[in-house]
Formats: C-alpha cells, sequence, structure tokens
C-alpha cells in the first residue's frame, strides 16, 4: 500500500501538535498511519450550516 503524504504546513497547531507527539511516542511510520486515519476520522472544519445564534443578532439587528 502506498503510504499517504501528511501536509505539515496546512495542519492547525492543535494538529502538528498531535502528530508530533504520535511521532514521539510511536515512531513515524506508525504515528503518520494513525494520524491520518484520526484526520479522516474528524468532521469538516467549515460547516455549512448557519449558526442560528448568529442569525437571531442579524435578524434582530436589521
Amino acid at each position: 500500500m502506498a503510504a499517504m503524504q501528511i501536509e505539515e504546513s496546512s495542519l492547525t497547531k492543535g494538529q502538528a501538535r498531535k502528530l508530533a507527539t504520535l511521532r514521539k511516542s510511536l515512531g513515524d511510520e506508525i504515528a503518520d498511519r494513525a494520524f491520518l486515519e484520526w484526520l479522516a476520522s474528524q468532521p469538516a472544519a467549515a460547516s455549512s450550516a448557519p449558526d442560528d445564534n448568529a442569525t437571531l443578532v442579524v435578524d434582530t439587528l436589521l
């Protein structure tokens, strides 16, 4: 199986810390596989659903 490369420059600070910690405790190969699996299980960063509270504030102000 071909290893997928981790684009470290696109990671958030928290994700980079998690990756570094995994690499320190598990070694690079196992840590990279575990991190990619964890990253794939995380929800998308940007949600398309509107924030109900923000919508209420905007509607109230208008």
